[in-house]
């Protein structure tokens, strides 16, 4: 069964965190890329409740999260005219997706982190596949 959000409501939304709007294609694609290797998904799966702390991806029957970092480079703000960095870069959200990836291998989760252009070139699934084919899974299809 795939089920694009986990159980028990929304995304948060907060003073920091903006709602999200609808899926972006590297979302799309993964989540075809999982259903080609025949596992069963979660999307924005909450993974601890006091940090509320979610997975972009998990596979909850191989303790699998994926997690796809979007914001890495920095970039031009036409609407501003200055340049920016990343979420994933800065300092407060790196240091706090750091515990977060910690947080996981202490709970038993294997995470795997790719980029947005390793999911739309394919390389994030066949990354998938290999972790899977290791033993830490069923053997699958690529």
């Amino acid at each position: 069964m795939t089920r694009e959000l986990f159980p028990g409501g929304s995304r948060p939304v907060g003073k920091k965190r903006k709602p999200k709007a609808g899926q972006r294609e590297h979302e799309i694609v993964m989540g075809y890329h999982l259903r080609e290797l025949h596992l069963d998904y979660f999307r924005e799966y909450l993974f601890h409740e006091r940090r509320r702390w979610r997975f972009d991806f998990a596979i909850a029957e191989h303790m699998l999260a994926i997690e796809i970092e979007g914001g890495a480079f920095e970039f031009f703000d036409v609407a501003t005219q200055t340049r920016k960095v990343g979420g994933h870069v800065r300092g407060e959200q790196y240091y706090d997706n750091c515990a977060k990836y910690n947080e996981a291998q202490i709970q038993g989760w294997a995470v795997l982190r790719f980029s947005v252009q390793e999911v739309l070139n394919g390389q994030a699934k066949a990354v998938v596949a290999r972790w899977l084919k290791r033993g830490n899974g069923i053997p699958t299809q690529t």
